[in-house]
């Protein structure tokens, strides 16, 4: 009896299985076991950030490439690069938004600025890229391997001494991280071109994501790389200041917003923007009689800087009796 319920429970399980791949729950390719309940892990978006697959191909055919000052344009400084001068064996991070590692940079030098060894990981978990991708991108002329981590791994090689591999973890399909691998000669810096080419291709790309409202946190080391590129230019700071408001970074926004207002004589609508978005955080304080005068004070963390305006002049005659009074009084 026992055997025969059994037997009826396995069979009720087993067409239950087969009306759920046949209705399509859990919409996966591969009708595994783990969709049949229907709750399927989310796809992935076959997406291939156009900046990171940008690098990676430079770095895979420029090694010289894989220097701290060429990587500012593309992905800003790392994070930890103050800690790593003055040795000769040094390891750089950069990170997303959420904190995560996004970019490593490995350098070995024989001597200061003289390195021999260098290596650039760029983590691409949740980018959803595939090797049909990379294929279509780097070809698919590769040799196939499984890496130290028993991963699938494809490795490519465009320059000398030079290899760039896509590893796999087992059954995602998805490409989890690239790397760029670089042992032999000293490797040389980075030319003025190449140096002016970053330079240009990031100021081109910091107007294209200032332009839009976004609330990406991956755009303020752009916009960070561009203040450096420019300095004394208002605008580049207004820009920066905004994403970090948006990013509720507001201290760092505050200051910001004051070194534009600061560098904006000669742009009125820079000024105008820094003042109104100071005034909304509650920074500005305006003289009752506006009439009269255009004076501002900023207050911050008591700091005060004033904004004068040109006061208008009194038309009134003036009284016979205190002109007197003048007059005795010299």
């Amino acid at each position: 009896m026992i055997t025969r319920q059994l037997i009826l429970a396995g069979s009720a399980v087993a067409i239950s299985a087969a009306l759920l791949m046949s209705s399509g729950k859990g919409d996966c390719k591969n009708r595994s076991w783990s969709c049949l309940s229907g709750k399927c892990s989310p796809k992935s978006a076959e997406t291939f950030d156009e900046t990171t697959k940008s690098l990676i191909f430079r770095l895979s055919h420029q090694p010289e490439l894989m220097n701290v000052e060429y990587l500012k344009y593309f992905i800003g400084r790392p994070a930890n690069e103050k800690t790593q001068q003055g040795t000769l064996s040094k390891t750089y991070f950069w990170y997303d938004g959420h904190r995560q590692v996004q970019y490593e940079l490995v350098l070995r030098e024989s001597a200061p600025a003289q390195v021999t060894d260098a290596t650039m990981v760029a983590h691409l978990a949740g980018q959803g890229v595939t090797f049909e991708q990379v294929h279509a991108t780097y070809g698919a002329m590769s040799r196939r391997f499984f890496d130290y981590n028993g991963h699938p791994s494809e490795l490519f090689s465009f320059a000398p001494d030079t290899y760039l591999s896509f590893s796999s973890p087992p059954g995602t399909f998805r490409v989890s991280q690239a790397k760029i691998t670089y042992r032999g000669q000293i490797l040389k810096q980075p030319d003025s071109i190449d140096m002016h080419a970053a330079e240009d291709d990031l100021l081109r790309r910091a107007e294209s994501v200032s332009s839009s409202e976004t609330a990406s946190a991956e755009i303020i080391p752009l916009l960070r790389a561009r203040v450096k590129c420019r300095p004394l230019d208002a605008e580049s700071h207004l820009l920066l200041a905004r994403a970090l408001a948006r990013q509720s970074l507001i201290h760092e926004a505050i200051g910001e917003y004051k070194i534009a207002l600061a560098m904006s004589s000669g742009n009125n609508e820079v000024k105008e923007q820094s003042l109104a978005a100071l005034k909304q955080m509650k920074l500005i304080r305006i003289e009752p009689d506006q009439s009269a005068r255009r004076n501002m004070e900023i207050v911050d963390n008591g700091q005060h800087i004033h904004v004068r305006g040109l006061e208008k002049k009194s038309h009134k005659k003036p009284n016979s009796d205190n002109d007197g009074k003048d007059k005795d009084s010299f």
